[in-house]
C-alpha cells in the first residue's frame, strides 16, 4: 500500500540520518561537519512531524468509522420501525376488510329473504295491470297497487344498498392488499439495511486493525527519531487515542439518545392511536346498537341479546380444554395485556412475538425454538389453510413476525414495542405449522 511505502522511505531516512549522530574516527570536528549534522536534525524533525501527522489521520479515520456504523445502527432501527407500521396498517386495513364482506353477507342474506317472499306470493310472476283483476272496487285496486309499489320500491332499494357494500367490501380488500405490500416492501428495506450495517461493522474492524499495524510501525520509528523510549510515544498515542475514541462514542451515545427518544415518541403515538380507536369503536357500536333499535321498533319485530363474550381462561380452563389445540389457544389468551419487550421471555418482564410462542409450548411440555428463524429451520409440519387448527403456529413469510393461531381467521401475539399481547385478525402473507399432533 502507498502508506507502507512512505514507511519504508521515512525509515530508511531515519536510518540515514541517524548514522550521521555516530561518532566518527576523525580528531577535529569542523564547522562543515556541524553544519551538515544540524541539517540532518532538522530533516529529521521534518520527519517526525509528517509522522505525527500520519498517526493523527489514522485515528480521526478509525473515528470515523466508528461514528458511521452508530449511523448505520440508528438507520437499521428506522427501518425496523417502518415495518412495523406497516404491519400494524395492514392489519386495521383486514380488520376493515372483514367488517365490510360481512356486510356484504347481511346484504345478500336480505335479498334472499325478499326474493323468496315475493316467489311466494307470486309478486315476480304478475306484469301490467293483472294484479288489478278481481277487485270489487275503486278503494280496493288502490291499496292493493299501493302494496305492490311498495315492495318494489323495497326490493330496489335493498339491491342497491347490496350493491354498494359489494364495492365497499371489494375497495377495503384492495386497500389491504396494498398496506401488505407496503409491509413487505419494509421488511425488504429492514433486512436490506441491517444487511449493510454487518457489512460496515465488518469493515470497520478490519480496518481499525489495519490502522492499529500501521500505528506500531510509526510508533517505532518515531521513537527512534526522538530519542525517547517506545513506551513514552505509545502513552502518548494513547492517550491521543483514548480522546479521538471519547469524542466518537459521545457523539454514537447522541445519536443513540436521540433514537431512544424517538422509538419513545413513537411508542406514544400508537399508544394514543389505540386509545382513540378503542373509543372510536365503543361510539360506533353504541351508534349500531341506537340504530338497530330504532329499526327494530319500526318493524315492530323481537330484538335477540347479542351473545357475551366469553372472559380471557384461567389455569383451570386450560386444564378442562377438551383438545391440546384448544389447551394451547386458552392459555395463550390468559397473557392478554403482557407488554411487547424486544429480546423479552417473560410475562412478568415482558416479551416479544417469539419470546412469547416460546413461552407458552413450553410451559404445556412443547419447548420450542426461541426465534423465528429457528423456529423456521426446526422443520415443524407445514399445515394446509384448510386443515389449520387451534394451537397452530402461525409463521410469516420472510420470518418478521410469528403467533399463535385462534381460529376464525385470528392469532394471538406480541406485537412491536408500545404494543401488548392481543388477539387480532390473520393478515398479508404467512403459513401455518403444526409442533405436536392433535
Amino acid at each position: 500500500m502507498n502508506l507502507h511505502r512512505r514507511i519504508t522511505a521515512v525509515a530508511g531516512t531515519l536510518v540515514l540520518a541517524w548514522g550521521a549522530f555516530v561518532p566518527m574516527a576523525h580528531a577535529d570536528v569542523t564547522d562543515d561537519e556541524i553544519a551538515a549534522a544540524k541539517a540532518e536534525e532538522s530533516r529529521a524533525a521534518g520527519s517526525v512531524a509528517e509522522i505525527e501527522a500520519q498517526l493523527a489521520a489514522l485515528e480521526a479515520e478509525a473515528g470515523d468509522l466508528e461514528l458511521a456504523s452508530a449511523q448505520a445502527e440508528v438507520a437499521n432501527s428506522e427501518a425496523q420501525s417502518r415495518l412495523w407500521d406497516a404491519m400494524d396498517a395492514s392489519e386495521a386495513a383486514q380488520i376493515r376488510a372483514n367488517e365490510a364482506a360481512a356486510k356484504v353477507e347481511e346484504g345478500r342474506a336480505e335479498l334472499g329473504r325478499i326474493g323468496a317472499a315475493m316467489y311466494r306470493e307470486g309478486a315476480g310472476s304478475i306484469s301490467g295491470a293483472n294484479y288489478l283483476l278481481g277487485v270489487d272496487s275503486l278503494s280496493e285496486a288502490t291499496d292493493k297497487a299501493r302494496a305492490y309499489d311498495l315492495v318494489g320500491r323495497r326490493a330496489k332499494t335493498d339491491l342497491n344498498e347490496f350493491q354498494a357494500l359489494q364495492d365497499v367490501a371489494d375497495a377495503l380488500q384492495k386497500e389491504a392488499d396494498r398496506c401488505f405490500e407496503e409491509q413487505t416492501r419494509a421488511a425488504e428495506e429492514a433486512e436490506k439495511t441491517a444487511r449493510a450495517l454487518e457489512e460496515q461493522a465488518a469493515q470497520a474492524a478490519e480496518r481499525v486493525a489495519a490502522i492499529n499495524t500501521e500505528r506500531d510501525k510509526l510508533l517505532a520509528v518515531l521513537a527512534e527519531k526522538q530519542g525517547v523510549t517506545r513506551e513514552l510515544v505509545a502513552q502518548q498515542q494513547r492517550e491521543k487515542a483514548e480522546a479521538a475514541r471519547k469524542a466518537a462514542e459521545a457523539e454514537a451515545a447522541r445519536l443513540r439518545a436521540i433514537e431512544q427518544e424517538r422509538q419513545r415518541q413513537e411508542a406514544a403515538r400508537v399508544a394514543a392511536q389505540q386509545a382513540a380507536a378503542r373509543e372510536a369503536a365503543a361510539r360506533a357500536a353504541a351508534q349500531a346498537q341506537r340504530q338497530a333499535a330504532a329499526q327494530a321498533q319500526q318493524q315492530a319485530a323481537p330484538v335477540q341479546a347479542p351473545a357475551q363474550v366469553p372472559a380471557p381462561s384461567n389455569v383451570a380452563s386450560v386444564q378442562n380444554a377438551a383438545g391440546l389445540g384448544d389447551k394451547i389457544v386458552a392459555y395463550a389468551r390468559q397473557f392478554h395485556g403482557v407488554p411487547y419487550v424486544w429480546g423479552g421471555t417473560s410475562p412478568t418482564a415482558g416479551w416479544d412475538c417469539s419470546g412469547f410462542t416460546q413461552y407458552v409450548y413450553t410451559q404445556l411440555g412443547m419447548p420450542i425454538p426461541r426465534t423465528t428463524y429457528a423456529v423456521i429451520a426446526a422443520g415443524y409440519r407445514v399445515i394446509p389453510a384448510a386443515q389449520a387448527k387451534p394451537g397452530d403456529l402461525v409463521m410469516w413469510s420472510n420470518g418478521e413476525h410469528i403467533g399463535i393461531y385462534t381460529g376464525n381467521g385470528n392469532h394471538i401475539a406480541a406485537r412491536r414495542p408500545g404494543d401488548i399481547t392481543r388477539e387480532g385478525p390473520l393478515y398479508g402473507s404467512y403459513y401455518f405449522l403444526r409442533v405436536a399432533n392433535y
